[in-house]
Formats: structure tokens, C-alpha cells, sequence
């Protein structure tokens, strides 16, 4: 409607990890100069979702962090807003 309030669905989509798009849509040997995630919440959960082979193909990450103590992560003992990540 018109009466300027937020809306929201639900919608159910695929989720994909980085690894597979890898797999279905470049040769093993392609690097990935830049790999930008922004997802809302969840960018932890898709830097590990990435398998560590693929790791040696990422050259650079850039991530954007909209809220460092998730509420799932920190159910989960990871809500100290830090993360590893290695190429």
C-alpha cells in the first residue's frame, strides 16, 4: 500500500556456496581477483562455505559487515565478530 510502512515476504530462494558457482561456472584454473560478499548478516557463513582448495584461487576478499554480533552466530559461540580467513 501507499501508506509509506515497510513490507516484507517471505520468499525461499537456492542457496549456492561460492565453491560450487566455482565448479559450475569457471575452469579450475580462473582465478578470482575479487571476491565481494555482502549478504546481509551472512557473510561469515559464505567465507565457510568456501571449500579450502578453492581458497588458493581468491586473490582478494572484500566483505561488508552489517552486524558483527549475529544473533545465530553468537547461539552458536561465534559472536566475538572475529574470523579467520586465509588464501
Amino acid at each position: 500500500g501507499r501508506g509509506g510502512g515497510a513490507r516484507s515476504e517471505a520468499a525461499s530462494c537456492a542457496q549456492l556456496t561460492v565453491s560450487s558457482l566455482l565448479r559450475r561456472h569457471a575452469r579450475p584454473t580462473d582465478a578470482v581477483h575479487l571476491l565481494k560478499v555482502d549478504v546481509e548478516g551472512d557473510e561469515l557463513d559464505v567465507l565457510l562455505g568456501i571449500e579450502p582448495a578453492d581458497w588458493a584461487r581468491v586473490c582478494q576478499v572484500a566483505v561488508e559487515v552489517h552486524d558483527v554480533a549475529h544473533p545465530r552466530h553468537e547461539r552458536e559461540g561465534e559472536g566475538d565478530g572475529s574470523a579467520t580467513v586465509g588464501a
